[in-house]
């Protein structure tokens, strides 16, 4: 018995299998691809700006040269008074009635917001008429 190498089932399906196999490398590397898309979910995601809670209703301010950030404005208890296109006039975020301002502005006062009422007029407000509030 020292010459032949004893046959078994287990070597019979090893031959077989490698009779199958191809010779050819078909295996394709996902990494790089994976890689790159994560890059680009960085880049995305750096570049969107974040979602920030309007405490007011959002209009299309006009655009000027000599305009300066008002920081205090983004404050919870800022007085905002928005007017828009179509002549609707707004309290932080509630619809009112122009008339109801100064209660309004009084009453805010009172409750210790900061003494500067930023007004943000639309664009395209094509209602012309005149709040005047009596301080």
């Amino acid at each position: 018995m020292g010459g032949h190498p004893v046959w078994s089932p287990s070597q019979a399906a090893k031959q077989r299998t490698a009779k199958r196999r191809s010779k050819f490398y078909s295996f394709i590397n996902v990494w790089p691809f994976v890689g790159v898309m994560v890059a680009l979910l960085f880049v995305f995601l750096a570049s969107v700006s974040p979602f920030h809670h309007h405490l007011w209703y959002p209009v299309d301010l006009p655009t000027s040269v000599y305009a300066s950030p008002q920081r205090l404005a983004l404050r919870e208890d800022a007085m905002r008074i928005s007017i828009h296109r179509d002549g609707s006039v707004y309290f932080r975020n509630t619809q009112v009635v122009p008339d109801d301002l100064p209660g309004l502005i009084h009453d805010a006062l009172q409750a210790g917001a900061e003494k500067n009422v930023y007004l943000a007029v639309d664009t395209n407000l094509t209602v012309n008429y005149l709040i005047s509030l009596p301080f």
